[in-house]
């Protein structure tokens, strides 16, 4: 089996007409990821705009402030799940947080955002109000502070309210292929705990509790309200749960990200799907599978030596691709507002499931090019074959009702497009490619060469 792999291996690197085809992969997919990436934009909301939606235990204060709670546990409902300590009027404010992947955070409006320690709860954290300047610090033991950062917010009345917060954005959820893919946004809940709350000067009222939400904008149709927050005391702990985001609000980054840099993958399938066609055509165009099966007349062994030689070749250029135009439009996506995947983050272990699936999927569908190469025996109908089965549903799906359409696209090739999302899309192109390869074998041993 060595040595007609070794053949096999000869005949692929040796036949211009592969090599440039999946060099030309390679170079298409890196093209396009810098230029998807160039032409990606994430603009923050404007300042002010209201869209903070948090649950909030305070007290209202008069003058210069300081604050100091730790916060006991927090619940991971999200990666930027917040829950920490605030001093807000209306719309302005400065809060300092616990997040249980981004560590402690200082934000203020949705333009300042301080990244300190990349500690998780339990914490001690701090706010200090003087005049118009909220300073926020850390600790871990409630004696030896350091400082997140400090913001002054022009305008600030004596009169705000001071007190802890919780929020927790909701999780987006894609359904679908890329070809027919869309954003669920699925509400979180956030847990946390506080003890050892501080307020100087003494505070002369009681603590009272709300569900912060943004007013409704007149015309706009809103999205399903969150369920409602709660607060819970016992002696001098707090225990809050609450949905929403506070500052800064957090684009899809996943998605867009990975879109991106990976957008060549779609047009590289031309590609590979001709490489994989090649690698068995070319020796019937040639007449040279004689000779092939003349030095090995087994032709089942050759065939599984053409399938390990292209499948491992085409994954690995594959996964080299996905991998150089992943981090390639990384800086550029990262220029544009966007942010990097931050291990052990769990949109860095989305990333990486994506550039691998990425790299399956190529090679699968080169594959199954191959078993399909091996049942046509021409190039042109070969190569238009499985276009057909990878393109046309992917144009006829949205002209079909919802659940026609989603069905279509789950039970074709295609399927194998969705390899960042339901791993299943994979297994149903893995079983089309195997199912080509045993036609193939079938006929390979029935026919004449």
């Amino acid at each position: 089996m060595a040595a007609v792999m070794r053949s096999e291996w000869t005949k692929f690197r040796t036949v211009r007409s592969t090599v440039w085809c999946l060099l030309a992969a390679v170079a298409l997919m890196l093209v396009l990821a810098v230029l998807q990436s160039s032409a990606s934009t994430f603009t923050p909301r404007a300042d002010g705009e209201p869209v903070d939606r948090f649950q909030f235990v305070g007290q209202p204060v008069t003058g210069d402030v300081s604050i100091v709670a730790r916060v006991g546990a927090q619940q991971a409902s999200h990666p930027w799940a917040k829950a920490g300590i605030i001093i807000k009027q209306r719309l302005a404010y400065a809060a300092v947080m616990v997040t249980p992947s981004h560590g402690v955070r200082m934000r203020s409006g949705t333009i300042t955002d301080f990244a300190a320690s990349p500690t998780t709860a339990p914490r001690w954290l701090e706010l200090v109000r003087t005049g118009s300047t909220i300073t926020g610090y850390e600790s871990s033991d409630g004696a030896a502070w350091r400082p997140v950062g400090a913001v002054t917010l022009n305008g600030l009345a004596q009169a705000v309210e001071v007190g802890l917060f919780v929020a927790s954005p909701d999780q987006v959820r894609v359904v679908g292929t890329p070809a027919a893919k869309r954003h669920e946004a699925v509400h979180t809940v956030g847990r946390a705990t506080f003890d050892a709350v501080t307020l100087t000067p003494r505070p002369v009222v009681g603590w009272s509790s709300q569900d912060v939400a943004p007013p409704p904008v007149p015309g706009r149709i809103e999205p399903p309200a969150p369920p409602a927050g709660s607060t819970a005391r016992s002696g001098g702990q707090f225990t809050l749960t609450g949905s929403g985001e506070l500052g800064l609000p957090e684009p899809d980054h996943d998605s867009t990200r990975l879109d991106a840099a990976l957008s060549g993958v779609t047009v590289a399938v031309i590609l590979f799907v001709t490489v994989g066609t090649l690698f068995m055509t070319a020796e019937y165009r040639r007449n040279l599978t004689w000779t092939t099966f003349v030095a090995t007349p087994r032709r089942g062994r050759v065939l599984a030596a053409k399938a390990l030689v292209l499948g491992g070749t085409t994954f690995t250029a594959g996964l080299v691709a996905t991998s150089a135009a992943f981090w390639l439009s990384q800086p550029i996506l990262r220029d544009h507002g966007y942010r990097p995947p931050f291990f052990p983050d769990p949109s860095a272990a989305t990333a990486v499931r994506v550039i691998i699936g990425s790299a399956a999927f190529l090679a699968l569908i080169a594959l199954f090019s191959l078993g399909v190469g091996v049942i046509v025996r021409r190039t042109a109908g070969a190569v238009t074959t499985v276009m057909a089965l990878v393109f046309v549903p992917q144009i006829a799906a949205p002209a079909l009702p919802a659940t026609a359409g989603t069905r279509l696209l789950e039970v074709t090739p295609v399927a194998g497009m969705s390899v960042g999302y339901p791993w299943s899309g994979v297994a149903v192109l893995a079983g089309y490619a195997a199912a080509a390869l045993g036609a193939g074998y079938w006929l390979l041993r029935r026919r004449d060469a």
